[in-house]
C-alpha cells in the first residue's frame, strides 16, 4: 500500500490518506478480528487529544492489524503511524512511533527501523508522537509525487517516439535514429514538397505514409519538448470554508534534488495564468492521467499543470 520517498536522511515510506481509508479499519471494526489492548486504546486516545481533528485507521501487517495510521482527513498523506507491541524477551509493552522525521541511527538509513522510535514508557511515547507526527508541507507533497509526474511525461514522450519510429519504418524500411534522420532530412523535405504540391505518388501507400510521417514527427518533437516544460504542482483543498490552492513552480520535473526545498504559495483566487483552466481539464481525468501541454493528475487533490 505504501510507496517510498526521500529526504535529507534517506528513504522513508509514505501512505496516502485515500489508501488508508480504502483498506484500513477503525478500532471498532477490528475488535472482533484482532486483539485491542488497553495500552493501544490509551495510545490512540492520547494521540487524538494531541492532534485535534486527526483520525486513525489500522492497517494489515503480516496478517495482523497492528499499525495505526495517523492522518488529517483532508490531507494527501498520513502523518505517520503508531503501534503497540509486546516484547516477549523483556515482558513489557513497547510503544512505537513511525515518521519520516525520525532518524534512529542504530539502523541503516535505508532500513524501515531507521524511522522508528520505540519506548516502554507511555509518557515518552506521547512525547515522541507529538514531536515526530507532522502533516506534510506542500514541498514534501512535491517530493512524494514528482517522480510519478516525471514518469508519466516520459511514458507519453516514449509513446510518441514509438509511433513515429513505426511510421518511419513503413516509409524507409529501416529503424530511425538521430543520425539516419539527419542524413535523410533533404529527401524528407523534398517528399513533403511533393505532397503539398498535389503530386500523385505511384504507390498510394507512400502518400499516406509521408503525410503520417509529418504528423508523427511533430508529435514526437513536441513530446521531447514536453519533457522540459516547467510546471506547477498544485494541491487543491478546503480552508476556512473556501477552496484553497498550494502552488509550487517547478522548473523541470526531470531535474530536482532529493534535499531540494521547493518554494510554494497559497492562493484562494488569482491563480497564475492558465492554471485554473488546466485544473478543470485534469479534474475529469483518472488518477495517473497525463495530458500533453496540460498536465498530470496525481490524485483528486494533487495536480501538475504546465506553466
Amino acid at each position: 500500500m505504501g510507496k517510498f520517498s526521500y529526504n535529507d536522511s534517506g528513504k522513508f515510506e509514505v501512505h496516502t490518506v485515500a489508501d488508508v481509508l480504502a483498506t484500513g479499519m477503525s478500532v471498532d471494526e477490528i475488535k472482533d478480528s484482532a486483539p485491542i489492548t488497553e495500552s493501544l486504546i490509551y495510545f490512540i486516545g492520547e494521540v487524538k487529544r494531541a492532534f485535534k481533528g486527526c483520525e486513525l485507521r489500522g492497517s494489515a501487517n503480516e496478517s495482523q492489524y497492528s499499525i495505526w495510521h495517523v492522518y488529517m482527513p483532508d490531507d494527501e498523506y498520513t502523518m505517520g503511524w503508531i503501534d503497540v507491541e509486546w516484547d516477549n524477551d523483556n515482558e513489557k509493552v513497547v510503544y512505537v512511533v513511525q515518521s519520516r522525521l525520525i532518524t534512529n541511527n542504530k539502523f541503516n538509513n535505508y532500513s524501515s527501523e531507521y524511522r522508528y522510535k520505540n519506548t516502554t514508557v507511555p509518557t515518552v511515547a506521547i512525547k515522541n508522537a507529538k514531536k515526530y507526527l507532522r502533516r506534510f508541507t506542500h514541498s514534501e507533497v512535491v517530493h512524494a509525487t514528482i517522480s510519478d509526474c516525471s514518469s508519466a511525461v516520459r511514458r507519453s514522450a516514449n509513446d510518441t517516439l514509438t509511433v513515429f519510429s513505426d511510421t518511419w519504418r513503413k516509409l524507409f524500411g529501416v529503424d530511425w535514429n538521430e543520425s539516419i534522420g539527419t542524413k535523410c532530412t533533404p529527401i524528407v523535405t523534398e517528399m513533403y514538397r511533393l505532397l503539398d504540391s498535389g503530386y500523385e505518388f505511384i504507390d498510394k501507400n507512400t502518400k499516406e505514409n509521408v503525410r503520417q510521417l509529418r504528423v508523427e514527427t511533430e508529435a514526437f518533437r513536441q513530446g521531447e519538448r514536453d519533457r522540459e516544460l516547467p510546471m506547477y504542482c498544485v494541491r487543491v483543498y478546503e480552508r476556512l470554508g473556501k477552496q484553497a490552492f498550494d502552488v509550487c513552480p517547478i522548473e523541470n520535473t526531470k531535474l530536482y534534488a532529493r534535499n531540494q526545498n521547493f518554494e510554494w504559495a497559497m492562493y484562494y483566487d488569482d491563480l497564475p495564468e492558465g492554471v485554473l483552466g488546466k485544473l478543470s481539464t485534469l479534474s475529469i481525468c483518472e488518477d495517473g492521467a497525463y495530458v500533453p501541454q496540460v498536465g498530470y493528475r496525481h490524485s483528486e487533490a494533487v495536480f501538475y499543470v504546465t506553466q
